[in-house]
């Protein structure tokens, strides 16, 4: 299946609270934390887990057991989170490259 606008699929998910018949549990998962973390991405891991937990829950999806799922909620709030660290220090390297090549510039003696 292929989600042009999943933005717009997960919010008319969300608002009926029941889980499409061509959709699996764990995409259903990945859309929902991303649509959350996309729209608040101040909010804590341990937040967003809890609110993909209930979200889900709320589906009253035939066969779902939180403590079965717990853990894929978790690894792909971890994704979300961890993309965001490697962001963050991608920047202080180059950075600090930068500041590395202007110290370099800074003390190249200068001959007349």
């Amino acid at each position: 299946m292929y989600i042009l606008n999943e933005k717009d699929y997960i919010r008319s998910v969300l608002a009926s609270k029941k889980k499409p018949e061509d959709l699996s549990i764990g995409y259903l998962i990945v859309l929902t934390a991303k649509y959350y973390y996309i729209h608040n991405e101040n909010i804590e891991k341990e937040q967003l887990v809890k609110i993909v937990t209930n979200k889900i829950s709320d589906m009253m999806i035939y066969g779902y057991q939180e403590y079965k799922w717990i853990r894929k909620i978790e690894k792909v709030c971890d994704i979300f989170y961890d993309n965001e660290k490697d962001k963050k220090s991608n920047k202080k390297e180059e950075i600090n490259e930068k500041d590395k090549q202007l110290r370099e510039l800074k003390y190249v003696p200068i001959y007349q």
